[in-house]
């Protein structure tokens, strides 16, 4: 299935495996473009990339042996995340808003780094 545009975060499915795979990086060599994936699943970090070649034509851009799919990308982070791991996102979330806040009000002058104060 051809898309108008292979962007990065985009999920793709492969036709041999079924396995779900994400587009981490999109670079160019002279005339070819290339899409680098990563299976889309809790052990992606320790698995190898893979490279596969974008092919153009009329109808738009598309991954050879691979089915762009939007349903997958959902089902895939619903399977990645479990309510534990959303709860530590959401805390994370938190915690790097309370820092840019401090940065910001340092900047500005009106805050001054106290003990407990989080940058």
């Amino acid at each position: 299935m051809a898309v108008k545009s292979i962007q990065l975060g985009q999920v793709w499915r492969n036709d041999t495996d079924g396995q779900d795979y994400l587009v981490t990086k999109m670079y160019s060599e002279v005339f070819t473009q290339y899409a680098m994936l990563r299976p889309a699943g809790l052990t992606a970090p320790d698995v190898p990339t893979v490279r596969v070649k974008v092919t153009k034509n009329a109808s738009g851009a598309s991954l050879p042996g691979y089915t762009f799919t939007q349903e997958a990308h959902s089902e895939a982070c619903r399977r990645a995340c479990t309510s534990e791991s959303r709860l530590t996102y959401s805390r994370m979330t938190e915690k790097i808003l309370a820092v840019l806040f401090c940065v910001h009000q340092v900047r500005r002058g009106g805050h001054r780094l106290r003990r407990g104060c989080h940058i």
